[in-house]
């Protein structure tokens, strides 16, 4: 296994492993409440380190695609913290967090197999099995978006629900 990384890396490296953890954890737990906010706080902070380490990291030349991603990543996180803490935009703050973090450990869990492909022996060669693991990931992903697109959605109509008001004008109904 190639880890011929500097101290840079290493920094990348463990905060990519706290995100990892913390996200996957997130994912699976109950939303919401002090536990949530502080794992939360947890996973935007190493994902932030991850990113921006990812960004002064150049063995393969200038900027890269990679880098592009990271800084997609870091937007992405930057629209989940502010959605989630000042409930932007009004009623639809869940949703634009919840795809917002979503995308962001999407990006994680894909960095996490671009180096297993390329840090593992006899993986590298593998270009196919690459696209076909980034492609079920993604596929994973954008179900875990409408899972919870879809919990939420129903949160919204039931919270902004309309009860028919009694209408005073008109006689009441008999048998209703």
């Amino acid at each position: 296994m190639a880890l011929d990384i500097g101290i840079i890396g290493w920094v990348h490296t463990i905060a990519c492993i706290i995100a990892l953890i913390s996200g996957f954890i997130l994912l699976w737990k109950l939303k919401g409440g002090d536990v949530h906010k502080r794992l939360g706080g947890n996973y935007v902070i190493a994902s932030v380190i991850a990113n921006i380490t990812a960004l002064a990291i150049y063995k393969i030349g200038g900027f890269t695609l990679f880098h592009i991603l990271a800084l997609a990543t870091l937007i992405s996180l930057i629209i989940a913290f502010v959605s989630a803490r000042w409930k932007i935009p009004g009623q639809f703050w869940l949703r634009v967090h919840l795809t917002a973090i979503i995308f962001s450990y999407y990006q994680l869990v894909g960095g996490l197999i671009n180096e297993v492909f390329l840090r593992v022996p006899g993986l590298k060669e593998k270009t196919a099995a690459i696209s076909n693991f980034q492609g079920l990931a993604l596929v994973f992903f954008l179900m875990l978006i409408a899972y919870f697109g879809g919990k939420t959605s129903r949160s919204l109509i039931q919270a902004t629900s309309v009860r028919p008001r009694a209408n005073i004008n008109h006689p009441k109904i008999s048998g209703l």
